[in-house]
């Protein structure tokens, strides 16, 4: 399904990408589904995908995340018409919040600049279309280095969790916000977390880096993730006792199972 976001945002066919999409996200029969994939092109990713005849609840959720992600309007009339009625049945009752989430995702692309961008994810954080959305709004502030916004994300989280584990949420977020106010270049400020040895320890943040990376899509971040999985793998310029860990084996493992497709051969 990534790749009929893709195709909808970029390709030549929009209509049919975003027609596949819609149709998975409303459950509609599989000959609908292959028929646009096969107008958009995309019939090679989908004829061979059973589960597509019967999708289950996280396949829908999928696809309305990625109609969120292209942020069309096109995608945001369709999102617009969706209610608890129209998704039903739903015994998980998630794909009405999940189809509103998405909705809010795609309406956050139609901001162009930054301080749109801050401002949007801000209101969502108060006044949330539902927990789905305030979640999400809550992570890119932390992920964006929102830093004027920290004590709006405390209180959020305050609200929800207390004690230590709201304690270690809050401690979370500042240190995502440290880390990408670092260097202006997200790619390097995120890499910096990954070297054996250095004072960034914590799996959770490691993790956190490595997926941020993945993300950026870029032969720069590939570039970093290949870095730290070759150091660890070849035992260079770190001591025997970091490289051993096997959380960074792990943690390697994971960065070559991804793929590296932007690093340059």
């Amino acid at each position: 399904m990534y790749q009929a976001s893709e195709a909808a945002i970029h390709g030549t066919s929009r209509a049919a990408a975003l027609e596949i999409l819609e149709d998975i996200a409303e459950n509609k029969p599989a000959e609908l589904t292959l028929d646009a994939a096969r107008r958009a092109g995309l019939l090679a990713y989908f004829a061979p995908q059973l589960s597509f005849a019967n999708p289950n609840v996280s396949l829908r959720e999928y696809a309305f995340g990625m109609l969120g992600r292209t942020g069309l309007p096109e995608a945001i009339a369709f999102l617009s018409t969706m209610t608890p009625e129209k998704l039903s049945p739903d015994d998980s009752e998630r794909l009405y919040p999940m189809s509103q989430l998405a909705l809010r995702q795609a309406l956050f692309q139609q901001e162009t600049d930054s301080r749109s961008q801050i401002a949007f994810l801000e209101r969502e954080v108060t006044s949330p279309a539902n927990g789905y959305s305030a979640l999400w709004a809550r992570e890119e502030l932390c992920d964006r280095g929102s830093i004027a916004s920290i004590e709006m994300i405390q209180e959020s989280i305050k609200s929800l969790y207390s004690g230590s584990r709201g304690d270690e949420m809050v401690a979370f977020c500042q240190a995502r916000m440290d880390v990408v106010k670092s260097d202006p270049d997200r790619a390097k400020a995120v890499g910096s977390v990954l070297q054996l040895g250095g004072p960034h320890r914590d799996e959770q943040i490691l993790r956190w880096a490595i997926y941020t990376l993945f993300a950026l899509e870029s032969e720069e971040a590939d570039g970093i993730l290949n870095r730290y999985a070759t150091d660890v793998e070849r035992n260079s310029r770190v001591t025997a006792s970091a490289s051993e860990n096997p959380m960074h084996r792990g943690l390697a493992q994971e960065i070559r199972r991804h793929g590296l497709p932007h690093l340059r051969k």
